[in-house]
Order: structure tokens, then sequence, then C-alpha cells
């Protein structure tokens, strides 16, 4: 661990939290409303990127990335294998081969799902560590356009979650609050290291 990296309270959780599309729980679908919800919680930002882990109430394991891009294919692969948004146009590759047609529901144009399926997780026993930088809930409503589109919102602080309308608006907004928020603690180091002058107020 360098010297720059940030150390906040590893005992501190984050509270469960569901993003509903309206305010409704919506319980009729593949998994309950609550699983929907990802929490992405980010250790450091060591050279400009971000280490941390992305939680799921359908997979009983975190998955761990190296940087944004590396959490975006993360955050991808968790979606495909949970059937969380299904996308709507199919991956191009460079590689050549017959595409693999999906069934897909004549009159709503998604794939057909299967029946319910239980999370690894309940809404109360999912409590992962909070990132030792930052700490994020995540949900993405839809996959439209080789993208995806969705809501994000801080886990630290009672601020306004963003709805972002592409994956390189995600990953902008991610950069740009661990940016700051790594800042905001590299003054608060430096302030203590002064005797406690001019230092910084950090949001709760």
């Amino acid at each position: 661990m360098r010297q720059n990296d940030v150390i906040l309270d590893k005992t501190a959780t984050v509270a469960p939290r569901s993003i509903q599309e309206d305010g409704i729980p919506r319980d009729g679908g593949l998994w309950p409303e609550y699983a929907h919800t990802l929490i992405v919680c980010v250790d450091g930002l060591e050279d400009g990127l971000a280490q941390g882990q992305i939680y799921s109430y359908c997979v009983p394991e975190e998955r761990p990335f190296h940087s944004l891009d590396q959490m975006l294919f993360t955050l991808e692969d968790l979606i495909n294998k949970c059937g969380l948004a299904q996308p709507w146009n199919e991956p191009r590759s460079l590689t050549a081969g017959k595409k693999k047609q999906r069934r897909v529901d004549a009159d709503r144009g998604e794939p057909e799902a299967p029946g319910k399926l239980n999370p690894s997780w309940t809404f109360q026993d999912l409590r992962p560590v909070r990132g030792k930088l930052a700490s994020f809930y995540l949900r993405v409503y839809s996959r439209q356009h080789a993208s995806m589109q969705g809501v994000l919102a801080p886990a630290e602080q009672k601020g306004v979650p963003m709805a972002f309308r592409s994956a390189l608006e995600l990953l902008r907004a991610l950069q740009g609050a661990l940016e700051e928020r790594f800042r905001l603690r590299r003054d608060m180091d430096d302030g203590s290291n002064r005797g406690g002058r001019d230092e910084p107020v950090i949001p709760p």
C-alpha cells in the first residue's frame, strides 16, 4: 500500500438501499426489485486507477476491479450473468463466426426469461465493507445503443442520484467523484500534518 492511499473506517458498512424506477417496488420480474441494485466500493485511486469491488445481491461473492474500465467490464459480466438488463443489440466482434440468435418476445422486444430466481443475499443481509475512498449504489435500467443507462447514487452522503445515459457518462461521473474525494482526503491529511490548520470540511 502506498503512502497516499486513503484509509477510512474499515468496520463501517454500506447500508441497504434499493434504487427503484418510480418509487414503487415491483417484484414481478426475474429477480426481486432490490436485487437490481449493485454496490460499488472503491478502496483507492492509485496513479489515477480505481481499485475496489462490486457487490450484487444475485451472486455470493464480490467481484474485484483494478481500474474503472475493468469495473465496467465486470459490471457488464454481472449484468449478463444475472440477466438484470438485457442488451438491445448483439455485441459485435472482430472474430468471424455465426452469431447466436437470442429468442425475443415479439411484443416487448426482450429476450424470454426463465422463472423466478432467488438472490444469494436478502435485502438486509448484504452489508459490504464501505470503500476506503468512496461507495456508490448503481442500477442499470437498460442497455440501448450498445451501451447502458441507469442511476448512480453516492452511499456516503445524502446526495442526489444521477441518471447516466451511457457507459462513458457513468465512467466520467465516477472518475470525477473519486478524484474530488481523493483531493479532499489528501488536503485533510496535509492539514493534519500541519497541526490541524486549514483542515477542509469532508462530507460525511
